[in-house]
C-alpha cells in the first residue's frame, strides 16, 4: 500500500460523535491526497453523505445505559470471547492487505479500554508489518479524570505511541484541565481545533423558503444519538409550561435513533435529527442539551444561548467540564443531572433566555484540516 495509507479506528458505543469526528478528519485526508482505511463497528446508514474511503466493518457493539456496565453485539446479547476472536480475526486480514503507513486510534489508552486488548493486538500488527508505522492516538479536549487509570494509559502512551492529536482549542479547556500527566507527553501533544463539519447550508430550501428563519425564536432541544437523555425528555413538557418567559413559543425537540420519546405538549414539535440543525442553533432563542464535544462545538459555532444538562454517569465529568467552561464565559446555564426537575430546567431557561448577547468566542474549529495537514507531514518527513 501507499507510503500514505492511513488506518483509523474508531468505536462509538454511546451516541455517534467519535465516529462523526473521525469520519471528517478521515474525509480531510483524503482530500489532501492521503489514502484514509476505517475500522469500526459503527453502523454507517446515511445515504445521503456515504462514506468516499474504504470500511472495514466490525461486529458492533454498545451500550444500554450511561454506566457502560454491560456491552451488547448488536442482537442484544453480551459480547462474548467469540465477539472479540471474529473482530481480531477480521482486522488481521484486513491490516496483511492495507499494511498502512500510520494507524490512529480513537480515545486509547486514555479511553476504550475495554478495548485494550484488540487494540495492543492490532498495534503490534501494523509494526510487525511497517516498522516505521506511527502510531497515532486521537482525543477530545477533556479525558475522563481516573487517576489510577490515568497513570496506566500514560505507561502504555510511553510504550506504544508517537503522537497524540487533542481535538481542542487550549484557550477554551487545555488538555492539563482533565489530565494530569500532560506535562509528561507536551512535546508530543499537537493541538488541531475543534473537529466541526464545514457549513455547507443553502439560503433556500427546495419549496424556495428561506431555510435563515427556520426555528426563528424557538427552544430547540437536542439529547443526540445516544442512549442517555431520557430524563431530560422526560421533563421537558412540564418545563415548557412553568417557563416564565419562554412558556408561548415552540419548543423543537429533535430525537435521536434509539426509540427516545417525550411526553406531548402544546407547542411541542417531535422530529429526528436534522440536517439543518445549525440553522435552527443559530436562530433559537435557547438550546436545551448535554455538553458532549459535538454539541458544544455546534453551540459556539452558532454562538446560542444554552442549558447544558451534562452527563455524570458513573463519575462521568468530561461534560460538566466542559458545561462549566460555557458558563464561566457567559454563554450557557447549567442543570446537574441530580437536580434535573421541571421547575429546575424552566428557571434555567429563563436565566439563558437573559444571558446578554455577545460576540462569538475565537476558537479554532477548523480541526479536520488542521489533523489531516499535521498528518500529512509526519508522513512526508
Amino acid at each position: 500500500m501507499s507510503a500514505k495509507t492511513i488506518l483509523f479506528h474508531v468505536e462509538s458505543l454511546l451516541g455517534s460523535g467519535h465516529s462523526r469526528r473521525i469520519d471528517l478528519i478521515a474525509r480531510a485526508c483524503q482530500e489532501m491526497g492521503m489514502h484514509p482505511w476505517l475500522a469500526t463497528g459503527h453502523p454507517w446508514q446515511d445515504a445521503a453523505n456515504p462514506l468516499p474511503y474504504p470500511l472495514i466493518p466490525l461486529p458492533a457493539g454498545n451500550v444500554v445505559d450511561g454506566n457502560f456496565s454491560h456491552m451488547l453485539d448488536a442482537d442484544g446479547h453480551l459480547v462474548d470471547a467469540v465477539w472479540w476472536q471474529h473482530r481480531a480475526a477480521m482486522l488481521r486480514e484486513r491490516i496483511e492487505a492495507i499494511r498502512p503507513a500510520a494507524l490512529v486510534i480513537e480515545g486509547f489508552p486514555f479511553a476504550r479500554r475495554r478495548f485494550r486488548q484488540e487494540i495492543l493486538g492490532l498495534i503490534g500488527q501494523v509494526k510487525s508489518l511497517r516498522p516505521t508505522a506511527l502510531i497515532v492516538s486521537s482525543i477530545r479536549d477533556i479525558l475522563q479524570p481516573r487517576s489510577p487509570e490515568r497513570e496506566e494509559a500514560a505507561q502504555v502512551w510511553l510504550q506504544y505511541f508517537d503522537r497524540v492529536l487533542v481535538h481542542g482549542d487550549p484557550q477554551f479547556i487545555p488538555l492539563s484541565t482533565s489530565c494530569g500527566f500532560a506535562s509528561k507527553i507536551e512535546s508530543c501533544c499537537f493541538y488541531t481545533g475543534w473537529v466541526t463539519p464545514p457549513t455547507t447550508e443553502s439560503s433556500t430550501d427546495q419549496q424556495g423558503t428561506n431555510i435563515g428563519l427556520r426555528g426563528k425564536g424557538e427552544v430547540i432541544v437536542s439529547t443526540g444519538g445516544g442512549a442517555v437523555g431520557a430524563e431530560l425528555l422526560s421533563v421537558i413538557a412540564e418545563a415548557k409550561g412553568l417557563s416564565r418567559h419562554l412558556r408561548d413559543v415552540t419548543w423543537r425537540v429533535l430525537v435521536g435513533h434509539r426509540g427516545q420519546t417525550i411526553k406531548p405538549g402544546t407547542g411541542i414539535i417531535v422530529e429526528p435529527v436534522r440536517a439543518d440543525f445549525s440553522t435552527l442553533l443559530a436562530n433559537c432563542r435557547v438550546s436545551i442539551s448535554q455538553a458532549g464535544y459535538n454539541t458544544v462545538a455546534d453551540l459556539v459555532t452558532a454562538n446560542a444561548h444554552a442549558v447544558l444538562v451534562p452527563f455524570e454517569g458513573s463519575g462521568e465529568q468530561e461534560q460538566l467540564l466542559r458545561a462549566n467552561r460555557l458558563a464561566e464565559l457567559g454563554r450557557a446555564t447549567v442543570v446537574r443531572e441530580t437536580a434535573l426537575t421541571a421547575t429546575n430546567l424552566a428557571a434555567a431557561v429563563d436565566r439563558a433566555d437573559r444571558l446578554p448577547q455577545s460576540a462569538p468566542l475565537a476558537i479554532d474549529r477548523a480541526g479536520a484540516n488542521k489533523t489531516a495537514t499535521l498528518l500529512r507531514s509526519w508522513l512526508e518527513s
